[in-house]
């Protein structure tokens, strides 16, 4: 299975089909396997914090360990509740990004989901696989070639 979504990730062409391969591809995760109401808590907490809650902040609030929340998550979704929840964290970001919003809203949005610039700029290369000025400029050479011809 896992296989199969790196291949089909490497197809993608664009950032939006990636986001969308990987979104249909946990979605499909979650809706495997009987109802289990601690894990079913984490993920409706992680969805309904858009991705701020923390492990620990999960531990304190279901009163199971790290360790059991990473084997729960690894079993039912093949990730940790980190990356799920910095899954949802970027996607909040991008959806923002992608719609060319006002460098102001992108500040707020990124004071909003990440502890500092460095925090950002590593999460963004690694859903992206570039930094935001390569990604932009790409998009405006791209942009520019399809206009002009």
């Amino acid at each position: 299975m896992a296989v199969r979504l790196r291949s089909r990730l490497a197809d993608a062409v664009s950032v939006d089909q990636k986001l969308e391969l990987l979104q249909d591809f946990l979605i499909g995760r979650l809706q495997e396997g009987d109802a289990d109401p601690i894990y079913d808590y984490c993920i409706d907490r992680i969805s309904s914090s858009k991705g701020l809650v923390t492990v620990a902040g999960l531990e304190k609030e279901t009163g199971y360990s790290s360790r059991w929340l990473q084997r729960k998550f690894s079993e039912r979704l093949g990730t940790s509740p980190k990356n799920l929840a910095e899954i949802v964290r970027f996607k909040q970001f991008y959806q923002v990004y992608s719609l060319g919003a006002p460098a102001e809203k992108l500040k707020q949005q990124i004071y909003h989901n990440y502890y500092d610039q460095s925090h950002f700029l590593r999460a963004f290369r690694r859903f992206t696989g570039t930094t935001p000025t390569e990604l932009q400029g790409s998009l405006n050479e791209l942009s520019t070639r399809n206009f002009m011809s």
